[in-house]
């Protein structure tokens, strides 16, 4: 399996697409958090600190990560994502209720949900009163939504649906890390969203966030070379999110490395306790939280 990951088609990326420098350096640490082995590498922009996995798979050798026996489900997953999915039901329509409160037409908006996997936000979208719809690579995936849902999911790519404005929210749900080029997609959905049109994006904030700390200080993870060492191409810190939402013309609204959302608390759990209070603490003292969740608009 590992070799079959090696043999993967790859190419550099040798230039930061968020400040165009090509002053660039290895990440060893992010490296080895990885688990990763050649060819692939990190790579760290000195100049704004944008990291990204260069080298890395090529755009076609991932359509065989989005399969959803591989990667949504499946021995060899990287996660049960619809099973994570229906844990976040609850996160997911909390996020609705906040687009509602900003998002012009409330909860009569057009929204794009874009990565929609098996397709548990739009449904909860539409269980709200917005216009929603999703789009996602996966046909599996796509599948699933169907069955499940009765959504039917655009297939995409993104560049397909363009023809100008007229969504008024975008919403990408750890997503924009899997790109090939955050900053052209954020571009896009620009052209995308109405005057005044609200993007929500939320991304981990991986091996930067207290809680990874902590696991890697006291060893209690030791990271194993497999598709999740690959499948984040990009990695984000709140400084760099913030700074990619205003290059590709957004106004930022609100910024966070914690959603208590995320954390419930039915049926009560002493370590989601511990952990929503942890990660609270760290989200105020430093932004030190385990994701990062920005709000911006469109001007108009």
């Amino acid at each position: 399996f590992i070799v079959e990951l090696t043999l993967l088609e790859h190419e550099d990326v040798t230039q930061c697409i968020l400040c165009g420098s090509d002053d660039i350096s290895t990440d060893a640490k992010f490296r080895k958090l990885l688990a990763l082995e050649d060819p692939f590498d990190v790579q760290r922009c000195r100049q704004c600190g944008l990291g990204w996995l260069s080298p890395r798979p090529t755009q076609e050798a991932f359509g065989k990560f989005y399969a959803y026996e591989s990667y949504f489900e499946g021995q060899d997953a990287v996660e049960s994502y619809s099973d994570v999915a229906r844990e976040r039901a609850n996160h997911f329509r909390k996020r609705l209720e906040k687009i509602a409160q900003l998002a012009p037409g409330g909860v009569n908006a057009r929204l794009l949900d874009i990565g929609s996997a098996t397709g548990e936000f739009v449904y909860e979208a539409v269980q709200l009163g917005f216009a929603a719809e999703g789009m996602e690579i996966s046909e599996g995936a796509r599948r699933q939504a169907k069955s499940r849902y009765g959504i039917d999911l655009l297939e995409g790519p993104l560049i397909s649906l363009k023809s100008g404005p007229g969504y008024d929210v975008i919403h990408m749900n750890h997503v924009l890390e899997h790109l090939q080029n955050p900053l052209e997609t954020l571009e896009l959905c620009n052209s995308m969203l109405n005057p005044g049109g609200l993007l929500v994006i939320e991304v981990p904030q991986q091996f930067e966030n207290d809680v990874e700390r902590l696991k890697y200080f006291f060893r209690l993870s030791k990271p194993v070379f497999n598709k999740y060492s690959l499948h984040h191409l990009y990695y984000f810190t709140p400084a760099t999110l913030s700074a990619l939402l205003e290059r590709s013309g957004y106004r930022l609204l609100r910024i966070s490395t914690e959603n208590p959302d995320r954390t419930p608390l039915k049926p009560f759990s002493m370590k989601n306790l511990l952990l929503r209070y942890f990660l609270k603490l760290a989200d105020r003292i430093h932004g030190g939280g385990n994701i990062i969740e920005v709000y911006g608009r469109k001007p108009g």
